[in-house]
């Protein structure tokens, strides 16, 4: 028998058989899950996807399927370093086996399928190692479908990132439980892919809660009086974080100059910092899905939020579940994962929470918004306190039953309490009216919304029932018979929960459209640009049908024009330059000519520029006189600052070719009359130009791309000085006569940043290898560095922590509580 109120997470349970039907089970769920996407019936539309992932994909990977890596792109943003942004991925292996090869969105469809499945067999490989293999299922499909997971679907990178968390876990496991430095290394490995994957601020946060899971185990077993394996765990987490840094040599790197000059040169303020913040009034998200606002887009609950950024529902699992596994006597893993849960709960309140004030002096954190996106660490961790509590309803004794219902029930307590208040909060049920939802809209909603929640009592009744028979259970087969109902109604749930959110529409989403036709017949080398938003007509709205999005992707906005061939001024990064941002809020006339913008889109904006086409959903809008991608300017006029060079680069002038304004100039003089220029390109690649230039006199070449530190010249083999000018742009000055002019992005630092990412990348794995199969001879008789056994006062600890934090959070924070 086992008794429930010791610890439950033993290792010897990864030894117990596996029933077929298990693995059978998890791989049914990902082909029932992702069935519209495994099966091609259409593809995945968000304006996240088609505005920026998709597009950026595209280009990139199919430049290095042309047989050239580039690190700037000339086609987006006027010109911008997609390479150091990296939220493409340009070195996460996977995306080099579809992305070059297939057309962007079958990538995007099939990396979906694919990371989904690796996020449900990690979850459920890590978890079997110390739980039975049911619970270690019922585990994994926690976190496999949990809201943070289906719901930034659409943002790729966070998605692929959060899909190896459970990898990092499982490796570092066989470190913790075998003492295998080969764990060591290889969770680095999967740290350093999850950086890779493109977004920093997902595989930073969860390093976070990794970290302090580390600590905990430490700090555990340290009050247990074995403090050289407190040593020894800090020890592999350290070999953790050096092999994930140096992995990401190179992306730190560019990251670190490109956040200089972009809109995030500095720490974010508070309000941007804090944005979609868990606060107290939103907390019933935590407990059910109707509040995401599926069907109608935010009228569920509030206007203001983003309901993918508030997708914190942890699944009914975990209301029942959780509680169970801290009934009694816990585990140091479960006590560590209670901490995570813990500082999780209190890090996600952000502009609420005890945190607010600390985090914006912490580096890189402070300049991350979104504080929700904990909510991985956050959910992988009540994955695990599921699978604990779902092991003790097996073999449980008579004596702590009653113990394991109180707790549970408490749970359910708190669920339906947090339900019945996000109900009545919502505008469904709080008024009679919402601004711009007319009654029989909010008739519709209510009604929709009842019907949700219906259904979600329906399930929390039956799963609860099902988990009391299962601990009732005379033999085994009649509980497995149950533990398998309660794996298929926590599938059902949290399927209801997230599939709709991020549904597939037809490949018509993707072309062709007029406005891509005329701008490919008339464009010529230039670009356009876009004044269509994709929020108005692809979030969340998706029983609008499909025209809303052909509107959004028509118009061309961000960085979908990357899609089609197109080069734009438009930019879709978060890593915007900041110049240009500032350009961009003012855009006038004189901007778009400088810009060389020959088109402009727009739907809403009513722009004073010659229409050329009006589709019926966007207008085609042709700018006067843009100035070419490179040109010769004859006089330069020294600027002393930025501000200065901004006030004189944008008034109106009838040429702007004629002079630039450079900064901080200290090169020959260029006042030229009857210079006559002439400007060919030999060559151009995305970050190598080569030109042939003549002229009478001397002259200034301006690159109408923007100015960002990297950019390199060659006159005839000689190196010169690059400037800015014109406030956005670019150019070197050019002496008297016929010359060969080579131009080559170059980051400084990048080629020995790239050397250490690649030795690290390769040399980890290898060695991991070598390591594993030397300790495969020597593993026998190895003591675990995590200890199972009671430790009450750090649970106690970790529980009154959690309390004081959450009041001063409260106390600092009144009008938010």
């Amino acid at each position: 028998m086992n008794d429930a109120s010791a610890p439950v997470d033993d290792p010897a349970s990864s030894t117990s058989p596996t029933p077929r039907w298990i693995p059978a089970m998890l791989a049914a769920s990902v082909i029932v899950f992702y069935w519209d996407i495994l099966t091609f019936r259409g593809v995945l539309f968000h304006f996240d996807l088609i505005g920026l992932n998709a597009p950026i994909r595209s280009w990139f990977f199919h430049t290095v399927s042309g047989g050239h890596l580039p690190l700037w792109c000339p086609d987006v943003c006027g010109g911008f370093p997609l390479f150091a942004e990296g939220q493409l991925g340009p070195l996460y292996l996977f995306n080099y086996l579809l992305f070059p090869f297939l057309p962007v969105e079958i990538g995007l469809n099939l990396t979906v399928v694919a990371h989904g499945a690796l996020a449900v067999a990690g979850a459920y490989l890590y978890l079997k190692r110390t739980h039975r293999p049911i619970a270690a299922a019922i585990g994994a499909i926690c976190f496999g479908y949990s809201a943070y997971l289906v719901f930034h679907v659409v943002h790729l990178m966070l998605f692929q990132s959060a899909c190896l968390l459970p990898w990092l876990y499982l490796l570092a496991d066989h470190y913790l439980a075998e003492r295998r430095w080969s764990g060591a290394l290889g969770a680095g490995f999967v740290l350093g892919l999850m950086l890779y994957t493109g977004q920093q601020q997902g595989p930073l946060l969860a390093a976070l809660g990794f970290g302090l899971y580390l600590a905990v185990l430490a700090i555990d077993a340290a009050m247990g009086g074995r403090a050289r394996d407190a040593g020894r765990i800090l020890a592999g987490g350290v070999v953790i974080a050096l092999t994930a840094a140096g992995m990401a040599t190179v992306l730190v790197v560019g990251v670190r100059e490109l956040l200089e000059y972009s809109v995030r040169s500095e720490s974010l303020d508070a309000a941007t910092l804090y944005t979609q913040s868990l606060v107290p009034r939103l907390w019933p998200r935590l407990a059910t899905f109707a509040l995401h606002g599926r069907w109608m887009d935010d009228t569920w609950l509030l206007p203001d939020y983003t309901e993918k950024e508030i997708a914190v529902y942890l699944g009914l699992a975990a209301w029942i579940f959780a509680p169970m596994a801290l009934a009694g006597r816990t585990s140091a893993r479960t006590r560590a994962h209670l901490a995570v849960a813990a500082f999780g709960l209190l890090f996600v309140l952000g502009a609420a929470g005890p945190f607010e004030g600390v985090v914006e002096h912490i580096p890189f954190l402070n300049r991350m918004r979104i504080p929700t996106r904990f909510t991985q660490n956050l959910a992988f961790s009540f994955s695990f306190l599921v699978a604990a509590g779902v092991d003790r309803l097996i073999d449980t004794p008579r004596d702590v039953r009653r113990r394991l219902l109180t707790a549970g029930g408490i749970g359910v307590g708190v669920w339906i309490a947090l339900v019945i208040v996000g109900a009545r909060g919502t505008y469904a049920f709080a008024s009679d009216t919402a601004t711009g939802v007319t009654e029989q809209i909010l008739d519709a909603v209510r009604s929709q919304l009842t019907a949700v929640l219906a259904m979600q009592f329906a399930l929390m009744a039956v799963l609860a029932v099902l988990a009391v028979l299962a601990m009732r259970a005379g033999n085994d087969k009649r509980r497995q018979a149950l533990l398998a109902l309660i794996f298929v109604v926590v599938f059902v749930d949290l399927h209801l929960a997230g599939r709709g959110e991020n549904p597939v529409i037809g490949r018509a989403a993707y072309g062709p459209f007029a406005t891509v036709d005329k701008i490919r017949e008339m464009n010529g080398p230039f670009r356009l640009y876009s004044y269509v938003g994709h929020e108005p007509y692809g979030h969340g709205g998706w029983a609008r049908g499909l025209d809303p999005y052909l509107y959004g992707v028509e118009g061309l906005p961000q960085s979908t024009p990357l899609l089609f061939g197109l080069n734009t001024a438009s930019c879709g990064s978060s890593l915007e330059p900041a110049r240009h941002a500032r350009v961009r809020e003012a855009l006038n006339l004189t901007w778009l000519r400088r810009m060389s913008v020959k088109f402009a889109l727009a739907i809403e904006e009513e722009l004073s520029l010659p229409l050329i086409m009006n589709t019926g959903r966007v207008r085609l809008h042709e700018v006067p006189q843009p100035m070419p991608l490179v040109h010769a300017a004859s006089n330069v006029v020294p600027v002393g600052d930025e501000e200065q060079a901004y006030q004189m680069s944008a008034q109106a002038q009838v040429d702007l070719g004629t002079t630039a304004y450079v900064e901080n100039y200290d090169g020959p003089a260029i006042h030229s009359e009857g210079a006559r220029p002439f400007v060919q390109a030999i060559s151009e690649a995305p970050d190598e130009r080569e030109y042939q230039v003549a002229s009478r006199q001397p002259i200034f070449l301006v690159m109408h791309e923007n100015y960002f530190p990297g950019w390199r010249a060659t006159v005839d083999d000689v190196p010169v000085t690059t400037y800015r000018a014109n406030y956005l742009h670019w150019g070197v000055p050019i002496p008297a006569g016929e010359h060969r002019v080579v131009l080559e992005y170059a980051p400084s630092g990048f080629g020995w940043a790239m050397v250490v990412s690649l030795l690290f990348a390769f040399s980890a794995p290898m060695f991991a290898v070598v390591l594993w199969r030397k300790e495969n001879r020597t593993s026998d008789g190895v003591t675990p560095l995590v200890a199972e056994g009671p430790n009450r006062p750090l649970t106690v600890a970790v529980a009154a922590l959690f309390v004081v934090l959450l009041i001063v959070g409260a106390v600092r924070h009144p009008d938010l509580w």
